[in-house]
């Protein structure tokens, strides 16, 4: 029986093995051709594969295959067309669950395998949506997850009996999140009206293989604004000083490296901050004069984001 901590399963590709020795999986080579260790090689043109498959490259440099996009995008509007008609029960319902699970896995391995979806794939796939709730200085306390697929109650038909209520693959994992998320935004509200300090929420959603990667790549994220805000803060004071110096190439340079650095972390959030790489141009900038001790956003000493090593 399905529970709501399960998941779809992503499949991988099949590998394909020479066909000469019938032992090894082809790997590609740098110029596009597929090698066995045996010494056969073939090319993608000479693979015969089944109308609804078509190849791929998989992380390991093998060649596969699995179900083509095309294909499965088609039986996941078809799947999704008989889930939305409240009129449909029983077995066909169940496997319309079962068709939806399925194709919805198929787009989702083409997905992190880096095969090309078609044209009007759904963007929720391989996405997971968080309703996070944040600590006071910025960073994740935790969040709730919604995933297209992950068996969930709001999305089963009504049952008047609710010991048997199901739990059906979630088909708009995003209303659910934002929901909460409004949810969420009655209880600030109470504790701006009572003079408390108000809870912060937001609604992220990443693209990741599972729930724990979408966690920590949000984590990642939020930790990566703060540095950002704080950079923010330590640029606008530099740019305000060198307005009124000469600056030699040296710290011009490591605050230009700064700067850029900045417009990236804005840009993509996800991918962390290098605190290490920041800490040695504000070390820079600091041995020259453009900015204070005060005004970095790293500890000189840590070499971790001012307000969790050095508070004030």
């Amino acid at each position: 029986m399905t529970t709501l901590l399960d998941v779809p399963a992503r499949p991988a590709a099949t590998p394909i093995f020479c066909g000469q020795c019938g032992t090894h999986p082809f790997s590609i080579g740098p110029d596009g051709d597929a090698y066995c260790p045996c010494g056969h090689a073939i090319t993608t043109a000479d693979l015969v594969l089944d109308p609804d498959e078509t190849w791929c490259v998989q992380l390991d440099q093998t060649l596969g295959y699995l179900t083509d996009p095309e294909t499965a995008l088609t039986r996941y509007r078809a799947a999704l067309a008989t889930l939305n008609d409240h009129g449909v029960y029983g077995e066909e319902r169940h496997r319309a669950n079962e068709e939806f699970t399925t194709a919805l896995a198929d787009l989702t391995a083409a997905l992190f395998i880096g095969v090309k979806l078609p044209k009007g794939t759904p963007s929720d796939v391989g996405r997971v949506f968080l309703a996070c709730t944040l600590n006071p200085d910025g960073t994740l306390l935790g969040a709730n997850a919604y995933w297209l697929g992950r068996p969930c109650v709001p999305c089963a038909p009504y049952s008047t009996d609710p010991y048997f209520q199901q739990a059906h693959p979630c088909r708009n994992p995003r209303v659910h999140a934002w929901g909460t998320f409004a949810d969420w935004q009655h209880k600030a509200a109470w504790e701006r009206r009572t003079g408390r300090t108000p809870t912060g929420y937001a609604v992220v959603s990443p693209v990741a293989p599972d729930v724990d990667a979408a966690r920590e790549r949000t984590a990642r994220r939020f930790n990566t604004l703060r540095v950002t805000e704080a950079l923010a803060v330590t640029l606008d004071a530099a740019t305000d000083r060198v307005r009124r110096t000469q600056l030699p190439d040296t710290p011009d340079d490591a605050l230009k490296a700064l700067t850029d650095m900045h417009l990236t972390l804005c840009r993509n959030p996800f991918q962390g901050a290098p605190l290490e790489r920041i800490a040695v141009l504000e070390d820079t900038c600091e041995r020259y004069g453009v900015i204070a001790g005060d005004e970095r956003t790293t500890c000189h000493a840590h070499r971790q984001l001012t307000g969790d090593c050095c508070p004030a």
